[in-house]
């Protein structure tokens, strides 16, 4: 019975420490995703404001 609880805890340690890893990476991810989406973004937003200049001053 103590061998199996010894193991048990072992296996949600290394678990546990698969998940920590893997959240660790898709927060990377996420983070890099998330400024790779803001880059763009900031981009389309800065040339729909500048258009949106070009057509006002043409009125």
């Amino acid at each position: 019975m103590q061998e199996l609880s010894l193991d048990l805890i072992k296996f949600s340690h290394s678990s546990a420490c698969i998940c920590d890893i893997v959240f660790n990476v898709n927060k990377g991810w996420m983070h890099f995703s998330g400024l790779y989406v803001f880059s763009i973004y900031r981009r389309w937003l800065l040339t729909s404001s500048q258009m949106i200049l070009i057509h006002s001053n043409h009125v």
